[in-house]
Formats: C-alpha cells, sequence, structure tokens
C-alpha cells in the first residue's frame, strides 16, 4: 500500500496501538507510508513523535480555509505533505449551481452550511469572481480555477476530486499545465468566509 491513511482517530483504541499495527506492517513491506486524515493539530503531533506521518488528508478549499490556521502550519512546520479533498465544496466551486438551485433532503448539500441563505450570497460572489479569471484564461471553467489555486499553493502535495463522468475527468485535467497570477490567486482568497 503506497500510502495507509487512518481516516478517523479511533477513541477506543490507544494511538500507540494502532500504530504499532501499522509499523509492523511497513517493516512487512505491506505498507510504504503512513498518513492520517481528520485529526487534530495535537493528534498530528502526537502520531508523527510516534511513527513518521507522510501526509495529512484535510478539507481545504476557498470556501473552507478553516485549516490555514492550524493545520497547515503544523504540516509546514513538520514537513508533512497535505494531500487536500473537498476541493470543489461538493460542486459548488465548479460555478453549475445557483442560488435558486434547491436540494432534495436526502441530498447533503441540503444540509451543507455552505449552500445556505447568506454563506451561499457570499460564494456566489465568490464564484463571480471565478468567472472574471476564467474569462481573462481563455475560457478555463470555474472548477479548473478552483482546482488551480490549490495546486498552486506549495504546501499541497495532492488534491483529490470527485467524477461522475468522463466529462468532469477531462475538465479537472484541464487544471493542470497552467498558473493563476498571484494577483488572481490573492483576489480569490480575499473573498472572507
Amino acid at each position: 500500500i503506497p500510502l495507509y491513511l487512518l481516516h478517523w482517530p479511533d477513541k477506543k483504541t490507544p494511538l500507540e496501538d494502532t500504530i504499532d499495527v501499522i509499523e509492523r506492517a511497513q517493516k512487512e513491506g505491506k505498507v510504504l507510508n503512513f498518513g492520517v486524515s481528520n485529526f487534530s493539530v495535537s493528534q498530528i503531533r502526537e502520531a508523527n513523535a510516534i511513527l513518521r506521518i507522510c501526509a495529512v488528508q484535510i478539507q481545504y478549499n476557498l470556501i473552507d480555509k478553516s485549516a490555514e490556521s492550524e493545520i497547515i502550519p503544523c504540516c509546514k512546520e513538520l514537513s508533512i505533505g497535505m494531500v487536500v479533498y473537498g476541493p470543489l465544496a461538493q460542486g459548488l466551486l465548479t460555478g453549475k449551481y445557483t442560488k435558486v438551485d434547491k436540494f432534495d433532503t436526502s441530498d447533503r448539500r441540503s444540509r451543507l452550511p455552505h449552500f445556505q441563505n447568506e454563506a451561499l450570497d457570499r460564494h456566489m460572489k465568490l464564484i463571480e469572481r471565478m468567472r472574471e479569471i476564467s474569462r481573462r484564461e481563455g475560457g478555463k471553467s470555474v472548477a479548473q480555477i478552483a482546482l488551480r489555486w490549490l495546486l498552486d499553493k506549495g504546501e499541497v502535495s495532492s488534491v483529490i476530486t470527485g467524477a461522475k463522468t468522463p466529462r468532469q475527468i477531462e475538465d479537472n485535467v484541464g487544471s493542470l499545465g497552467w498558473h493563476l497570477s498571484e494577483a488572481d490567486a490573492q483576489y480569490l482568497a480575499g473573498m472572507e468566509e
């Protein structure tokens, strides 16, 4: 296994016991690298003190930048790579949704805060900024702008994208091979939550 992630801290099992099993799997050649997901800064530090962490998986995007306050600085300090999930904010940062779109109660977006009222109003302003950049960048999609913003951040090792269609895969790949200007990156990052 190239990268084995502990997806959530286990409150019932001591961290040392869990990591001991991973370390044995590494020694047996079954696991190459070890990482964590959904761990707090103190949990990251604790785990890394027991066994070197290669990657921390975090939710991070233009709407949810909460990782910038503690997680990202911790990973930088400890030289741990960051694997980003949720880069398109459950589709909101693709630009395909508007304020009038409604989701069935079985759709988790109906419960997510960034799809609600005032937050959605703020996010629509961000998406309009992304559309401005899209026009200047020769028609790059809103999703490509969102992904490129992450990929241009030196602390981000990789970005996990989701796709339901071949077209979405092609669109995601279109975020490669170019860069946002520093001014555009700052213009986007300036939209506060």
